[in-house]
């Protein structure tokens, strides 16, 4: 079974002549161990697209199916817990929790879906640890550096059993050293049997997916192969 379905999905802000048409009749199915990147240029749909992938946004029109289950289908409350259990997010701006070291920052999740404090501490500093970031464990976002609060949110997004990791320019605040690490650690994860969705302009992350989708104006235009190179992912995206 998909981890996530895209069915002929549409999302419009506004009405009438301001009406802005985000994304129109975009058909996207991720299977698990599967990586797809998106690329486009800026207004293209690309952060539209991962709202709607994790469920933080509705479409206008058409089907978005998380792990069997119809996203527009659900109440409030097993919407959360949907988006709890099932789906990490990365976001660009990190949406850390100021009051809380980088350990609770990871853990929240865990514990806001009824894991014991104790064990969920032990799951964050794995995470941490695994992004070589262990030694921020005790430290709040105002005592880190944007790349260490970006490594930390990837952490939030990787802990616990979730299926669904969608990235949104994940790397942007990294150096490239750091950044190809974090890119390993998406696609181990991936390779382990989660479905992950990265928004990049880069194609040399780009390459890392098994497939490459290509948005302009709401729409795929393209879509590339575990073939692809980054070269050719240029001449394709026109960069």
């Amino acid at each position: 079974m998909p981890v996530l379905e895209l069915d002929d999905v549409h999302r419009t802000h506004g009405t009438g002549d301001t009406a802005v048409h985000a994304l129109q009749g975009v058909t996207l199915t991720i299977e698990p161990g599967e990586l797809v990147a998106v690329m486009g240029p800026s207004g293209s749909g690309k952060s539209t697209l991962l709202n709607l992938a994790g469920a933080l946004d509705r479409p206008t029109a058409g089907r978005v199916v998380i792990e069997g289950q119809e996203v527009t289908a659900l109440r409030p409350d097993a919407l959360a817990r949907l988006r709890r259990r099932s789906v990490g997010f990365v976001f660009q701006d990190f949406n850390l929790i100021s009051s809380l070291t980088a350990a609770e920052n990871v853990a929240l999740p865990l514990e806001l879906d009824g894991a014991r404090p104790r064990a969920a501490r032990r799951q964050a500093h794995a995470a941490l640890e695994e992004v070589g970031t262990r030694d921020l464990a005790d430290r709040f976002p105002d005592q880190m550096s944007g790349g260490q609060q970006q490594r930390v949110a990837i952490c939030r997004a990787l802990v616990g059993e979730r299926r669904l990791v969608l990235a949104d320019e994940p790397t942007g605040a990294l150096d490239s050293v750091t950044g190809e690490a974090i890119l390993q650690v998406l696609r181990r994860r991936c390779d382990q049997g989660a479905a992950g969705l990265l928004v990049t302009h880069e194609a040399r992350h780009a390459a890392w997916a098994d497939r490459v989708v290509f948005l302009r104006d709401g729409v795929v235009v393209d879509t590339t192969g575990p073939a692809a190179t980054p070269e050719s992912l240029l001449e394709t995206s026109g960069a």
